[in-house]
């Protein structure tokens, strides 16, 4: 599902993308060696979001990952003075 989430999501073209349902970091690492300049994800399950942590710690300050619900985003972004971003990715298959 990899290849399908960067062809639609065009990562090469820079910009802000959020990872709606972030988890253990394997999307969210593939947009950002795609190209993308900033990365929002969001986790409720604190474990996934420790190990995405270990996962996108190379990325730096392009990556943001926060203790949330997909359904903050509005409010999250809002507190964070985004105001647009390029492209959202919601991987809403069973987990936690």
């Amino acid at each position: 599902m990899v290849r399908e989430v960067l062809a639609h999501l065009e990562p090469a073209r820079g910009g802000i993308f959020v990872d709606c349902t972030v988890g253990l970091g394997g999307h969210a690492r593939a947009l950002l060696e795609g190209g993308a300049s900033r990365l929002l994800g969001f986790d409720r399950d604190p474990a996934a979001l420790s190990l995405a942590r270990e996962a996108l710690a190379g990325w730096g300050e392009r990556v943001e990952l926060i203790h949330a619900d997909y359904r903050d985003l509005g409010r999250v972004l809002d507190e964070r003075g985004v105001a647009m971003v390029d492209g959202i990715l919601a991987d809403l298959g069973v987990s936690s």
